[in-house]
């Protein structure tokens, strides 16, 4: 029997093999859309959607609501498809570092409201 081996998301997606399956949402209430500050790279420390990945046997808005809930607490659903983004981030040799295709979907919170900072 093979020995089962732990698998680091971020070994897997860096300088990939194939590309990798991400989503985003786009929660907009009141005119105000959320953003979060990324953790990990590409772009750790910058604003972006909420989102991640896809996980094997996942419908792409079963992900998209999860890692809404993962990322934020909120709990969302998925109302329609906002766009897809091939994403391919070069090393400074040409060679591909990153590369992502993130399929993004509006959403509507069925849970609290956002609060607004004071």
């Amino acid at each position: 029997m093979a020995e089962e081996k732990e698998i680091n998301l971020y070994e897997l997606r860096h300088y990939p093999t194939f590309p990798h399956i991400g989503v985003g949402i786009l929660l907009i209430q009141d005119d105000h859309l959320l953003l979060i500050k990324r953790k990990f790279n590409p772009d750790a420390g910058f604003w972006s959607i909420p989102g991640g990945h896809l996980d094997l046997g996942e419908r792409v808005e079963v992900a998209a609501e999860r890692e809404a809930f993962e990322e934020t607490g909120f709990k969302v659903k998925v109302t329609k498809l906002a766009g897809i983004i091939n994403k391919i981030i070069y090393d400074d040799g040409g060679k591909i570092e990153f590369h992502y295709v993130l399929l993004n979907y509006f959403v509507d919170q069925t849970d609290n409201k956002i609060k607004q900072p004071p």
